[in-house]
């Protein structure tokens, strides 16, 4: 008789659900460090488009570029005369934000997060940035900006160890007198 060597329909079914939880766990974890990578970029952006607003408004008599309504911040490259890479959508295709109040004097930039539910990230003309709960509506920066400033790590307290004396005694060590005559002695 052949022998016919092979798999249980059990054991392939094993081995099929535990590809699954792998590939499962691969897929959560780099769909998380995407967002991420994602949230990093836009926060980079913005600031790119700050500094090119604090250029314009340096060339235009300290005025940024009104827009009292929010407007996609992609549609001022011209003005601010931006090319190439600060001058971008976001990663996902959506319109950057900008308003301004109506002399142009003051301004909030903002993007929403995707590694966070419902945060927008926003940057303001007075230099102030972090997560709001919602997009600005107004050119006047949120008040409740929490920025994500890593803190430092507390300050550790000194540690002052007051010595202890020690004091030994000696031990008396017994010397059994048959190895003491066994000594030899030159002189």
């Amino acid at each position: 008789m052949k022998k016919i060597f092979g798999f249980t329909l059990i054991e392939l079914l094993v081995v099929i659900g535990i590809i699954g939880i792998i590939v499962g766990i691969i897929f959560s974890v780099s769909t998380s460090s995407q967002k991420q990578a994602y949230d990093t970029q836009r926060k980079s952006d913005l600031k790119q488009y700050q500094t090119a607003l604090e250029v314009y408004a340096a060339k235009n008599n300290s005025l940024y570029i009104p827009s009292v309504t929010a407007s996609a911040l992609d549609n001022q490259c011209s003005a601010l005369e931006l090319t190439g890479p600060p001058c971008s959508r976001d990663p996902k295709n959506v319109s950057y934000n900008y308003i301004t109040d109506a002399t142009g004097s003051e301004y909030v930039i903002w993007a929403t997060l995707e590694n966070a539910a419902s945060n927008v990230w926003v940057v303001c003309s007075n230099g102030k940035s972090g997560v709001s709960g919602s997009a600005p509506v107004s050119s006047t920066c949120p008040s409740a900006l929490i920025p994500t400033i890593p803190t430092p790590p507390p300050t550790p307290t000194p540690v002052t160890a007051t010595p202890t004396p020690v004091t030994a005694t000696p031990t008396p060590v017994n010397v059994p007198l048959a190895y003491v005559n066994e000594i030899p002695f030159t002189g």
